[in-house]
């Protein structure tokens, strides 16, 4: 799923125009999200093939009431590590990260950017995967009680291209 299948032309422009006007105040190491106010709806993405790499999707325990969902599609950064050490060094890696990451949420929705861990219970890995990861999605989609919300994650060095993936 592009941005292109996800948002009209006016909001991609919208995109490009917020993306440009923040992008001189990152630093090159940083991140940049935009969050886009997509309004009503009531859009779970359920459709979305999850077989896909760098796709999750994600309800709150009775969603149905609350209509917390969110899908998570592509990566704008990620950091993996391994063994009984791996969880100080993805806080390690969050902390770092923290600082260089920049926010436009323009129109308030009070959305704020994720990242995502993922872990295994075992110290190793057998399978050649990393057992702990901390991913910021490049498309993270929420859908809280009705009202629908996009953010857009890129690094400031690839962020010329990256509304065009």
């Amino acid at each position: 799923m592009s941005l292109a299948r996800l948002l009209d032309a006016r909001r991609i422009a919208l995109l490009r125009r917020r993306l440009h006007a923040r992008l001189p105040g990152v630093p090159a190491s940083g991140l940049l999200s935009i969050t886009l106010d997509l309004g009503a709806g009531d859009d779970d993405w359920l459709g979305v093939d999850l077989a896909r790499a760098h796709v999750n999707w994600w309800a709150a325990p009775g969603s149905r009431e609350s209509g917390d969902y969110r899908l998570a599609l592509g990566e704008a950064m990620s950091f993996a590590t391994t063994g009984s050490g791996r969880f100080a060094a993805l806080q390690a890696a969050f902390r770092g990260l923290a600082p260089l990451w920049e926010h436009d949420d323009a129109r308030r929705t009070g959305e704020l950017p994720a990242a995502h861990v993922g872990f295994a219970f075992d110290d190793d890995t057998q399978d050649g995967l990393p057992n702990a990861r901390l991913l910021v999605p490049a498309i993270l989609l929420r859908n809280r009680a009705g009202q629908r919300t996009v953010t857009f994650s890129c690094a400031a060095r690839a962020a010329e291209g990256a509304v065009g993936r």
